[in-house]
């Protein structure tokens, strides 16, 4: 692994706290590839094994209906890791991963990231609960989209995403924010009936919307009514 390479590497959220020595010491062999928006990175069902770090760029991981819809579980932020559980039990990949914008990533090889697991404390740790909490926001998405009405839904979309952001905090925004089709397509609705929510949402002041901007101007409202 070249120095730059291995700077960078050591910048993503898994190696938090992880020496350079400990993963010199690896012989870890991670390549890095540019994506173009709109190229599938991973698709479903695919046999491949590689463990993605996302360096720059944005990634959405989607399922596509045999009627061609899609549904969006979720965006990948910059510092983020995925592919990793068919990594860690040799099935076929559950769901698409597409660029949707220009992409930069570093790949790491099923052994390489094996290895990783076995050899570094501090990432076995790490890995796990990471699995877990992915399982626990599939459940509370389908109780979700099972149990609450589109205002709701979309509510609580923007709650977690400005969660995961840090913006519900004095007035936060979210910058690059999904637009109305992609909330649509992540809480089981249409862009017609989520336009109508987030258009309620403004004129009651709860939120400010600009061109791929959302702010919270009251974030205390937003909260209350999506819980």
């Amino acid at each position: 692994m070249t120095p730059n390479t291995l700077k960078t590497f050591l910048t993503f959220s898994l190696l938090e706290g992880v020496s350079e020595a400990e993963i010199t010491a690896l012989n870890l062999r991670p390549i890095r590839r540019s994506i173009p928006a709109g190229e599938i990175i991973i698709d479903r069902e695919d046999p491949s094994r590689d463990v993605y770090f996302l360096e720059s760029g944005r990634v959405l991981a989607v399922y596509w209906t045999d009627d061609g819809r899609e549904i969006i579980f979720g965006r990948i932020g910059v510092g983020s890791y995925f592919g990793e559980m068919a990594a860690l039990d040799n099935h076929e990949r559950s769901l698409s991963i597409y660029a949707h914008r220009d992409t930069d990533v570093l790949v790491l090889s099923q052994s390489d990231f094996l290895k990783l697991i076995d050899e570094v404390p501090a990432i076995r740790a790490r890995v796990f609960p990471d699995l877990v909490q992915r399982i626990r926001q599939m459940i509370e998405r389908n109780y979700q989209t099972a149990s609450l009405n589109v205002e709701m839904r979309v509510r609580a979309y923007l709650v977690r995403l400005g969660l995961e952001v840090g913006a519900l905090i004095n007035g936060g925004e979210i910058r690059e924010a999904p637009t109305h089709l992609e909330i649509a397509n992540s809480v089981g609705s249409n862009r017609e009936a989520v336009s109508r929510v987030m258009a309620d949402l403004k004129r009651s002041g709860i939120i400010e919307c600009g061109r791929q901007r959302i702010s919270f101007t009251q974030p205390g409202k937003l909260v209350d009514q999506a819980t």
